[in-house]
């Protein structure tokens, strides 16, 4: 199993294996992808290195390119460089041209200094450079803030001995611009330097020379092992990181526990979770809805923990060598509970420079889940244990469902902010948009064709209606699309600016108070965001984006995979006992609780 594992890794393929119930298969996999993962960082170092070599061997005989096209290349050993257009001027020609600009009290001092000079050099070599910040005046000091001054240095040497004279601060002309001659050895350093920083483009460029013949200076051992670098690392970014994803959360638990208890592996790990698992705070592990209580605190400033989650990532324990160096959720959970820290962002952040990755499928499988989770599969290591259930559970992330309530609350928060005006436009169109779809949704006139106890359903397409047609119904269009995506990338990025500079108020809030326990009342000095969609409606607005931008494709590949559906069911909050004569949420009032929950459903 483990031999079958390694073959995929190394080829970069996918692979599917078999195995019984309780024969170690999931450690099995986890071990054999740890053990090929520092294989592979060893390997793809000495490669690395070798190439490293090359180039450096490359660049003493031939000349290396400038990719981005600052000057020109470094001629080839053994040519004449060509001079600097400021070395084939005449040295009478700058010398008085130069002189005239000295400033007086420095001018006679050059000339007495000239004459002695020439007392015993009779044909001086005087070179002109140019240096604005790195200047020495006849005083010894100099102005090195003035950005519209300009200093010349003026050296004169005699070619025979190399002595050299040199006159120091010559304040020059802001409207002129000299030419700035670089030497060939600090171009050459220059551009091994940049060569160094882009190994694929370089050892791309070596090789193709080497079609036609092998440069000078390299060897056929070296063309192999770059060759070598291109086809297995130069793709590759970073050392692969390994994705872990089970069913549910008590599988990645029972992993942990073996990682930490039956194997050598200590490597930086993390494990991801939702709010509900990770929060600890007290106000929003009351709500039924964890998730958006969790980001109105911390919108609001009244989430104490928030600002200090980077005290939990710098902990001891979770450090190397550390008591909870391998952690799960239980153990990160009664850390942050001791140090008054946020869990639930600090693990998102251990994830950043984790490793290892422990997490349950939908933050691999779904797209919204994955890009708030900030997971990217490129170029990494994915595994998926008891992968019976991955149909399903990707069925289950390409559909989305929206209920006639989710869209009343979203058109009444859009229709707040364009009474702010804050993004007016944007926030009435969305808000349009949700009413058209609440008013369809409950329409009295609406057929539905399955009856199933108290559940009522209408799907399309069918015989006598396609699904182009119900789409253009409700109003989706390729048009009304791309205004939505517009609209909706619009309002996110004014919500990330909001976050960004408060964010920067709260660290600086949790560096003043770093190491020390969050008091009572500190959350409340913390600052308020404006006003903005909830995290709840910004998730309604990108899940529908996501499938209608699936089934109205350009190719219309994902048409047929889809189904829509309008479905009917008894509202629970009816029951006697849930009933309630009057319901607010986030400002948005619901005077009586409808009989029905109508929904608007895309089936995967």
């Amino acid at each position: 199993m483990m031999n079958h594992m390694v073959r995929a890794l190394n080829g970069s393929h996918n692979t599917m294996i078999e195995s019984p119930t309780g024969s170690g298969k999931s450690l099995a996999l986890l071990c054999a992808a740890l053990g090929w993962r520092r294989h592979f960082a060893a390997k793809r170092t000495q490669s690395k290195t070798c190439v490293i070599n090359a180039i450096r061997k490359f660049a003493k005989h031939n000349s290396l390119p400038d990719f981005h096209g600052s000057s020109s290349p470094v001629p080839v050993k053994g040519e004449l460089p060509a001079k600097p257009e400021a070395a084939t001027k005449e040295p009478e020609s700058a010398q008085p041209e130069e002189t005239e600009r000295l400033e007086p009290d420095v001018k006679p001092k050059l000339e007495a200094e000239e004459e002695s000079a020439d007392a015993d050099i009779s044909e001086p070599n005087i070179k002109l450079e140019t240096e604005p910040n790195r200047c020495i005046d006849h005083k010894g000091a100099c102005d090195e803030d003035s950005s519209s001054s300009k200093y010349t240095r003026i050296s004169k040497t005699d070619e025979a001995d190399g002595s050299c004279l040199k006159v120091a601060h010559i304040k020059g002309d802001p409207t002129e611009q000299p030419t700035k001659t670089e030497s060939d050895a600090n171009i050459k350093r220059r551009l091994l330097g940049a060569a160094l920083c882009d190994l694929p483009q370089t050892a791309t460029y070596i090789l193709n020379l080497a079609k036609t013949r092998i440069p000078p200076g390299l060897e056929a051992d070296d063309i192999s092992k770059l060759e070598d670098y291109k086809k297995n690392f130069a793709h590759v970014g970073e050392i692969p990181r390994i994705y872990f994803g089970s069913r549910t959360h008590k599988q990645v638990s029972q992993l942990v526990d073996e990682l930490r208890r039956k194997t050598p592996y200590r490597v930086p790990m993390a494990v991801l979770g939702s709010r509900k698992q990770l929060c600890i705070h007290a106000k929003a592990l009351k709500a039924d809805s964890v998730d958006e209580v969790c980001s109105d605190l911390r919108d609001n400033g009244e989430c104490g923990p928030h600002p200090r989650y980077r005290n939990l990532m710098g902990a001891k324990s979770l450090m190397q060598g550390g008591e909870n160096e391998i952690w799960d959720i239980e153990d990160l959970v009664k850390l942050g509970r001791k140090i008054v820290a946020c869990p639930y962002y600090a693990s998102r952040e251990l994830a950043d420079g984790a490793d290892l990755v422990f997490c349950p499928y939908n933050y691999i499988l779904d797209p919204g889940v994955r890009e708030a989770a900030g997971i990217s599969l490129k170029n990494n290591v994915v595994i998926l244990d008891e992968a019976h259930n991955i149909e399903g559970a990707a069925r289950d992330a390409a559909s989305k469902e929206f209920t006639d309530t989710q869209l009343a609350i979203l058109y009444g928060e859009c229709m707040n902010m364009a009474k702010e005006a804050i993004l007016s436009k944007q926030h009435s169109r969305i808000a349009k948009m949700a009413e058209n779809l609440c008013f369809w949704l409950r329409n009295d006139q609406n057929t539905y064709e399955f009856r199933d106890y108290e559940t009522h359903t209408c799907v399309w397409p069918k015989p006598d209606a396609t699904l182009d047609a119900v789409l253009a119904q409700l109003g989706f269009t390729a048009h009304s699309i791309c205004e939505l995506e517009s609209d909706y990338s619009a309002i996110e990025a004014y919500i990330k600016e909001l976050h960004r500079s408060k964010d920067g108020v709260s660290q600086l809030d949790g560096i003043t108070h770093f190491g020390a326990p969050a008091k009572p009342g500190n959350e409340k000095r913390m600052e308020k965001l404006a006003p903005h969609l909830s995290v709840a409606s910004m998730r309604q607005i990108g899940g529908l984006l996501w499938v209608l931008k699936h089934i109205v494709s350009t190719d219309g590949s994902f048409k047929a995979d889809y189904r829509v559906a309008m479905v009917r069911t008894p509202n629970p909050m009816r029951d006697p006992k849930n009933a309630r004569n009057r319901r607010q949420t986030r400002g948005i009032e619901i005077a009586e609780v409808p009989h029905f929950i109508n929904t608007l459903a895309f089936w995967a």
